[in-house]
């Protein structure tokens, strides 16, 4: 009996052996990695980094692109709430992201409206007349115009100070009646003449 217990055992140690040899590691090369494992644990720390890195490179190669109609729908939503600064960012996101809408027509306008609602007037001048360089037949281009004179004209301050702005308007809103003789705005134009006109001959008195 003790004899066949000792074939029983060295039969199991042979298949032990057999599976190692199949799979093509053994024992000792096993404990052989334990031990390498267990000996420098840097290398999982070191393992673990390069896969964080891969993982947040994937990541950033996977941003969604830029959507130019949502942003403008924000921005536009922000120029009803008199939001200004926020639409302004939005629009010149949309120009800074968009190449192909740097000059389009609307985005300028608004983004002179913009100041214009900041009470920016010397931007929001430079804004409209950059509007009417690129666009000077558009739709909008006697809006932009008018803007330009009320830009101006929001610039008087007191008597005493200097006339130019009260010139200016008068200057914008004469253009405004030569250039675009049928734009609705022939009430508002005659209107800010007068006023400037008579803001003039005050100051001179």
């Amino acid at each position: 009996e003790i004899h066949c217990d000792i074939l029983h055992d060295a039969e199991s140690c042979c298949r032990k052996e057999t599976v190692y040899l199949v799979w093509g590691v053994s024992p000792s090369a096993t404990n052989s990695k334990k031990l390498q494992s267990t000996e420098h644990p840097f290398m999982k720390k070191h393992l673990l980094i390069f896969l964080l890195v891969l993982l947040a490179a994937g990541c950033a190669a996977k941003e969604p692109p830029f959507d130019a109609v949502r942003v403008f729908s924000d921005a536009e939503q922000n120029m009803h709430a008199e939001k200004y600064e926020k639409a302004h960012k939005d629009y010149q996101k949309i120009q800074e992201k968009s190449p192909d809408k740097s000059y389009d027509a609307i985005i300028m306008l608004r983004i002179a409206d913009t100041y214009y609602g900041e009470e920016k007037y010397s931007e929001a001048l430079v804004e409209y007349q950059n509007f009417l360089n690129y666009h000077p037949v558009h739709k909008d281009a006697a809006y932009a115009q008018f803007q330009i004179g009320m830009c101006n004209y929001r610039e008087l301050t007191t008597i005493d100070r200097d006339p130019t702005p009260a010139h200016m308007v008068g200057r914008e809103m004469t253009k405004l009646l030569e250039k675009y003789p049928k734009s609705g705005y022939e009430e508002q134009e005659k209107k800010y003449i007068a006023i400037c006109l008579n803001w003039i001959a005050d100051y001179e008195l």
